[in-house]
């Protein structure tokens, strides 16, 4: 069986991390021949070259490159898939017409949060083009369907699944809380992007306030981001010690190992990928109770899931954690117990491994 997956980038993200996250599981399993096309030269998963796979990076010269799409047709003549797996909205409309001429089967993957598209803004206009060609339009949470309002027999549904292998190497904590200065204080932290989709102003402003109650605590947001300059100049001169941005790195794993409680404050996601890492860490989480999220956090048992945009809630549930260690490690331990149940890798590469099969 020969199936393509084709990609914008493999810059840092969660979409990112579960193809090459998928591309290493089925490479173990050997059952299919498989190739990748990037359409980009931005590549943070190094590891994908390290795969037995082809890789193909076909670089845009600028977001919508209609004459890239010579190129890509002639190297997936070359490979003749049976199945064209697409991972974003652009690349299923490149593939779009060589699908239709070609007869080739076509799973568009195009939903991976729970943001309902605007009329006509792009994500709305690119559905509308690709879902009725499509074979299957797949999607990492029921209600990233449901924002996108789609109930037809060739949708369907994978959550996430989590490689356990990348806790096998993590620095110390020690290590870690030396590097960035970490004194004997409790930690809470948030992964994520700094881009609109996540909502640091809830995050920060919590903090601020539990700050001003409290000095035993400390707060660190991991990620990088057009807006990650902006959110550190709002932080106050006497609590910047009590701040960390790490910006942009390959050790998320390690920080959060470092936590004490993971947050996740968002207006929408699919299965997010930071929220599995807190759990299979086995961190307590506090999230929004949006999207894909309740598909994944089971409240009041792995953590708390709490309205978006409730400063005071959140700060409630964090101090509640904080003063409340038995609870947080039990939390914790089942979190931990619902990823390796639930979200592992290897149930995720198995329902592919099943819905390629089917298409076949």
């Amino acid at each position: 069986m020969r199936v393509l997956h084709v990609i914008e980038n493999l810059k840092a993200g969660g979409k990112q991390r579960r193809c090459v996250e998928l591309l290493t599981g089925l490479v173990k399993s050997n059952s299919m021949d498989l190739k990748i096309i990037v359409l980009s030269d931005e590549i943070f998963y190094q590891e994908i070259f390290q795969m037995d796979l082809s890789v193909e990076i076909l670089s845009r010269k600028k977001k919508k490159d209609w004459w890239l799409m010579l190129t890509l047709y002639k190297t997936i003549r070359e490979f003749r898939p049976e199945i064209i797996h697409s991972w974003g909205s652009m690349s299923s409309v490149y593939l779009l017409p060589y699908v239709l001429l070609n007869k080739v089967k076509f799973i568009n993957g195009m939903i991976t949060h729970s943001f309902s598209p605007s009329f006509m803004e792009e994500d709305w206009i690119r559905s509308r083009l690709t879902f009725p060609f499509s074979d299957i339009v797949l999607a990492n949470s029921h209600a990233g369907l449901n924002a996108f309002r789609l109930k037809s027999r060739k949708t369907r549904v994978i959550h996430n699944g989590f490689n356990f292998e990348r806790l096998t190497n993590l620095c110390t904590k020690d290590v870690i809380r030396r590097k960035y200065g970490i004194s004997n204080l409790k930690i809470v932290g948030m992964v994520g992007a700094f881009e609109d989709r996540k909502d640091y102003d809830v995050f920060i402003n919590t903090a601020l306030e539990i700050l001003h109650e409290r000095n035993d605590v400390c707060f660190i947001a991991v990620g990088g981001g057009r807006n990650l300059e902006k959110y550190k100049t709002i932080i106050e001169y006497s609590k910047t010690d009590k701040f960390i941005f790490t910006g942009q790195t390959n050790h998320v794993e390690s920080l959060v190992n470092i936590f004490d409680i993971g947050v996740l404050s968002t207006p929408g996601e699919g299965i997010s990928n930071a929220l599995m890492e807190y759990m299979a860490l086995e961190k307590p989480v506090v999230a929004t109770n949006s999207g894909g999220t309740i598909e994944l956090v089971r409240n009041n048992q792995d953590g708390f899931l709490i309205q978006g945009r409730n400063v005071a809630e959140l700060k409630d549930k964090i101090c509640f954690l904080l003063d409340n260690p038995d609870i947080a490690v039990s939390m914790g331990k089942s979190g931990n117990m619902r990823i390796r149940s639930d979200f592992s890798l290897d149930k995720m590469v198995e329902n592919f491994a099943k819905l390629y099969e089917e298409m076949i």
